[in-house]
């Protein structure tokens, strides 16, 4: 990993300026010991003032975070207030936000909706009543519809109506799904333990049929970790240390090739960014408690950093805004990060969570 400014990565500023020997790409805006052990999942809810994070362990909790700035502080900084928890009794494994609603999935196959206009709560496949049988590691959006992924090699389709969701399809893909993504609107991409199942989309505004698999790229000794709609492509990652794209047909567009250390520095998860300047990155979180950024569209590698000193695998990240994203690992960490595209525009972090951007 390259070596950060401890000076700008800690406390915002540098007295060598463009003169440091050390990067200044990385400022860590706040940290927050969330979960005893591994942080599983994020989501985030921006439009709010303060923004709010979520997260969820394999402690079995569901924690809300306020994201505060602190320029008293240090300008620049910031800090997650802790504003309530709730007990799952099971492992969480993923969630997201969709319109409200704060999705979780389970490590035994349940998913659990919470919304937040009215405090009601949601089972989805409550009792085995058309639910999955292993864990839920992805949940997205489609129109009226949620998505869920599972372990237990299936893809279910939710709708909700009268009070209660429903399960309209559970579609096996035949491999344990790790994460989906959409593209071009008609393309479910799943990124899977083995293979990338590609599942056709109908038109929802003239639907013809139910989903259904169209393509299967078979790949035996991987497995993937991540997936990331960009530009009608499909950006996937794998704990070897690969990140392929590939295009609406399935056709490979790119291979980043195998880490050199395989899985000691394999990826364990990916997100996509934009900076402030409007410059789109790739982070990729890797086994060893590191964090690449790659610039888009050409994977450029514009820095590799220890982002928790733990040393320890980097499970979920998540974009809030103006290149600043959060991070979580297995030993019970999050982290707010801004990425800053050149030693001169992060010459001093001062003002950036106060009319910067984020806040």
């Amino acid at each position: 990993p390259n070596l950060l400014c401890k000076h700008f990565s800690t406390g915002g500023n540098c007295r060598h300026g463009t003169e440091c020997r050390f990067s200044h790409r990385i400022f860590f805006a706040a940290q927050q010991h969330a979960h005893n052990g591994v942080v599983s999942c994020l989501s985030t809810e921006i439009g709010g003032s303060p923004p709010q994070v979520y997260s969820g362990g394999d402690d079995s909790q569901v924690k809300i975070y306020s994201l505060m700035a602190n320029p008293q502080t240090l300008p620049g900084s910031a800090s997650l207030e802790p504003m309530s928890n709730t007990n799952m009794n099971d492992q969480v494994k993923s969630m997201t936000m969709i319109e409200g609603c704060l999705f979780c999935g389970l490590n035994a196959g349940r998913i659990v909706a919470f919304r937040k206009a009215d405090a009601a709560t949601f089972q989805l496949g409550a009792a085995g009543q058309d639910g999955h049988t292993g864990a839920v590691l992805s949940i997205l959006q489609w129109g009226t519809h949620v998505i869920s992924g599972s372990w237990d090699a299936t893809v279910r389709f939710w709708t909700y109506n009268q009070g209660n969701f429903t399960c309209e399809l559970a579609l096996p893909v035949n491999h344990p799904v790790t994460a989906l993504c959409i593209i071009q609107d008609t393309i479910l991409v799943c990124a899977c333990n083995g293979a990338i199942v590609y599942v056709s989309l109908p038109n929802l505004q003239a639907p013809q049929g139910p989903p259904t698999v169209v393509n299967r790229i078979q790949l035996p000794n991987e497995t993937a970790t991540g997936a990331v709609a960009y530009h009608d492509h499909a950006i996937v990652s794998f704990l070897s240390g690969r990140i392929c794209v590939y295009d609406a047909n399935g056709v490979e567009k790119f291979n980043s090739g195998n880490s050199p250390q395989g899985p000691m520095n394999g990826i364990t998860c990916i997100e996509g960014i934009v900076d402030s300047n409007g410059q789109e990155f790739l982070v990729a979180g890797e086994n060893n408690g590191s964090i690449s950024l790659y610039k888009l569209p050409s994977f450029e590698k514009a820095i590799s950093f220890e982002a928790h000193a733990s040393r320890k695998e980097v499970r979920a990240l998540k974009f809030l805004q103006s290149g600043f994203f959060l991070s979580c690992d297995a030993a019970g960490e999050i982290r707010v990060i801004r990425a800053c595209q050149t030693h001169e525009d992060s010459q001093a972090a001062g003002g950036m969570m106060d009319g910067g951007g984020l806040m």
